[in-house]
């Protein structure tokens, strides 16, 4: 993901607010399956994705990108949708008898 978001962009990306998908997207697949699979660490998995979109978004404007406040409020929209999603989503599945 810091890849993706840290490195300069060439070109409009198509629809004027499409990073913001982009961004929401992203944060909410990094945390469905932190909160599906690793529900005791969830607080501190949520704390560092916040932590990572706040620099993410610090760092941007350095390497010829812009930082945007509403990039930051998608990213923590994603990490919401993705957690509350990964915590739902097991309960939802059958249990095995293993």
């Amino acid at each position: 993901m810091l890849v993706l978001t840290l490195t300069p962009i060439e070109g409009p990306p198509g629809h004027p607010h499409a990073d913001k998908l982009y961004h929401f997207l992203g944060f909410a697949v990094l945390a469905l399956p932190c909160a599906a699979l690793f529900r005791r660490a969830l607080l501190w998995v949520v704390l560092v994705a916040v932590a990572q979109a706040g620099l993410i978004e610090l760092v941007q404007p350095h390497i010829g990108r812009d930082a945007e406040w509403f990039d930051f409020w998608a990213d923590l929209a994603g990490i919401a949708v993705g957690a509350g999603l990964g915590l739902w989503l097991p309960r939802q599945l059958p249990a095995s008898n293993a």
